[in-house]
């Protein structure tokens, strides 16, 4: 189990931030951890023309039920991600996440 407290996150007025290390055309999506402070996320897609970004903006809002919208990183695999809506209830979805792994 993950420590949910080793995971920054950031609360302002339109959500919650946090930082993201993206491992492209990994086969299948998955969240396979925290590291060095990021949520570590695996994708199908491959970097190529936005498909990347399209499926993490995708199936972020699937998971956590909130509009998403990539604030840094746009090509790179270090991403800083905003969740849109009550930061309080992202949280308790990201920690439900986290401590499922």
């Amino acid at each position: 189990m993950v420590e949910f407290m080793s995971f920054p996150t950031e609360e302002n007025k339109e959500g919650l931030t946090l930082d993201v290390d993206v491992v492209a055309n990994a086969g299948s999506f998955s969240i396979t951890g925290v590291n060095n402070k990021c949520l570590k996320v695996k994708l199908k897609a491959v970097p190529e023309k936005g498909k990347a970004n399209k499926e993490l903006i995708k199936e972020f809002k699937r998971m956590f039920g909130s509009g998403v919208e990539i604030v840094s990183g746009k090509f790179s695999n270090k991403k800083k991600i905003l969740l849109r809506g009550n930061p309080k209830q992202i949280s308790r979805k990201i920690k439900e996440t986290i401590n499922s792994l």
